[in-house]
């Protein structure tokens, strides 16, 4: 794809210093009425997602969290997820992909096996897998009974050149806030690597460990990606940490006016 693909259009992309951010909708959205703000262009979703999915593998495999056999002929770290899931991402001023996240939300029905994280959880010893999700099931069910819903966010790929800068905090108040745009009352559900403090850095925007019994759920090693996990929860509708909240309300009140790009022609896609 070339550099001409990726710049962006000044009605999609807002200017953050000397960065761009864009979101992605997943097909067969129906995008609330507030967020009026509404492109749908086929090409330009397809292409900055198959850059998303480069950038993420990338940095993934230069990571050593995955093999570099996990990327597709394209160097694309490809995962179905992708298309059921909104996309957060960061252009440099060069419009090269600078960072990424996703947030997939679920039915209030879900349970803890229906989830991304099922497939990690799934690589744990017995005993502790089990333990992993029971307290997540007992999540979803208090979620459920008070008529919220799940959403899961992952995919978190920072360049290392930005990585503890601007650049990851305006990522996350930008997953932060979208989750307060949309309409349906979620909780966020991060499975967070503590590389780079990536999990510090949820911390300090207000979220905290998964709960077995009132006791936090310790972080856990992951075989494949090679690393030291944690589960995190938060409640974006509160407010975040007093340090953080100012970014993410003012991020907030940005989106309810931004440019989101959609897939479809239609604004809503059933």
């Amino acid at each position: 794809m070339s550099t001409a693909d990726l710049k962006p259009h000044r009605s999609l992309l807002s200017r953050f210093g000397d960065a761009f951010l864009g979101i992605l909708a997943p097909p067969g959205v129906v995008v609330p009425d507030h967020l009026l703000s509404v492109r749908p262009d086929q090409h330009a979703y397809e292409s900055l997602l198959s850059a998303i999915q480069r950038f993420r593998g990338s940095v993934y495999v230069a990571d050593g969290a995955i093999p570099a056999s996990e990327l597709d002929d394209q160097g694309r770290h490809f995962s179905i997820t992708d298309f059921r899931s909104w996309h957060v991402y960061l252009l440099d001023q060069q419009f090269s992909m600078a960072a990424c996240a996703r947030l997939r939300g679920y039915p209030e029905t879900v349970g803890s096996h229906d989830l991304y994280l099922a497939h990690t959880l799934r690589r744990l010893p017995a005993d502790q897998r089990s333990r992993y999700e029971a307290a997540l099931q007992v999540h979803l069910d208090r979620l459920q009974h008070e008529g919220k819903r799940i959403a899961e966010v992952g995919g978190l790929a920072v360049d290392p050149q930005a990585r503890g800068g601007t650049k990851t905090v305006i990522l996350i108040a930008a997953c932060w806030a979208l989750m307060r745009a949309l309409d349906s009352p979620y909780w966020g559900l991060s499975t967070t690597t503590l590389r780079y403090h990536a999990n510090e850095l949820m911390r300090r925007f207000g979220a905290y460990p998964l709960e077995d019994n009132g006791v936090p759920l310790p972080p856990f090693f992951d075989s494949f990606h090679q690393c030291d996990l944690e589960l995190l929860v938060f409640d974006p509708s509160r407010p975040c940490t007093p340090a953080m909240e100012p970014t993410v309300a003012g991020m907030h009140r940005f989106l309810l006016s931004y440019f989101l790009m959609v897939p479809q022609e239609d604004k809503e896609t059933a």
